[in-house]
């Protein structure tokens, strides 16, 4: 009798360890159900930020700079523009800021399409221009060769667009930002090399850590949030790819990125 008792309060502690796990699984069940639906109503603000709110900024954008050409306004009324411009840039900015965020915190893989690279990457150029020479800043093709590629052309995008903002953003007037891209050992090698403030040895150390501000200031008052080198190499890696860079402080700074021409089948 003494061992049945035994027996059966050994079945009875399993039993109540078994339920202990049981509930224990529903309730991580339901926690991971609320995570899921957080998540989810997360995405939704990410989209709801990256059209429903950039669209209107950018036709606001769009609107200042027709009124800013047209001619007729006093250096008053051009001022006001010229404010509300820089408001909305602001607005712009941290809708950027925040998509970049969710960028790095997505897995999304990329999706590949066929593109010449370099029409590609003489748009891209083009549209840096004004921004450029309201900086009196140079952007000179050097080489460029006609490539067919096989890319995420919205990766490779963010990658040149966080290179060549900050190499605008980070350089002093009357000086030159160079690009070129061509074959390169069986890869594309995409080069931006700028005469900016360059990387100190502690900043190449935390170069692609997100929200590290490094030692070089933007020349012109534009807002750094510390992401786009953190973007830049989380996308290269997505493309499995490598990026490089040659600096000194004070001597410029020069970006190589290599990437595969075609995905791997």
């Amino acid at each position: 009798s003494e061992i049945n008792e035994k027996l059966g309060q050994q079945n009875q502690f399993i039993q109540n360890q078994r339920q202990e796990i049981v509930d224990q699984n529903e309730k991580l069940f339901r926690r991971n159900q609320q995570l899921s639906d957080i998540n989810h109503e997360k995405d939704t603000l990410m989209g709801i930020v990256a059209h429903d709110l950039k669209s209107p900024l950018n036709r606001i954008k769009g609107l200042t700079d027709l009124i800013e050409i047209d001619g007729s306004l006093s250096a008053d009324q051009l001022s006001y523009v010229r404010w509300i411009k820089e408001a909305t840039q602001s607005g712009l900015d941290l809708i950027t800021d925040l998509l970049d965020v969710h960028m790095l915190e997505e897995n999304v893989q990329p999706n590949y399409t066929s593109f010449d690279i370099s029409e590609f990457l003489l748009a891209k150029v083009n549209s840096y221009l004004p921004a450029a020479e309201a900086k009196k800043i140079h952007l000179h093709i050097s080489s460029i060769e006609n490539e067919e590629v096989s890319l995420d052309a919205d990766y490779l995008g963010r990658i040149i667009d966080n290179l060549l903002t900050n190499a605008i953003k980070f350089s002093q007037p009357n000086t030159s930002v160079e690009i070129s891209a061509g074959r390169s050992n069986g890869t594309l090698a995409i080069s931006i090399k700028d005469q900016g403030q360059g990387f100190s040895e502690k900043d190449k150390l935390q170069l692609f850590q997100k929200f590290k501000k490094l030692s070089a200031r933007p020349t012109a008052g534009e807002s750094s949030n510390g992401l786009g080198l953190a973007i830049v190499k989380t996308l290269v890696d997505r493309l499995k790819g490598s990026i490089e860079l040659v600096s000194d402080q004070g001597k410029g700074s020069h970006f190589i990125i290599k990437l595969p021409f075609h995905q791997d089948n």
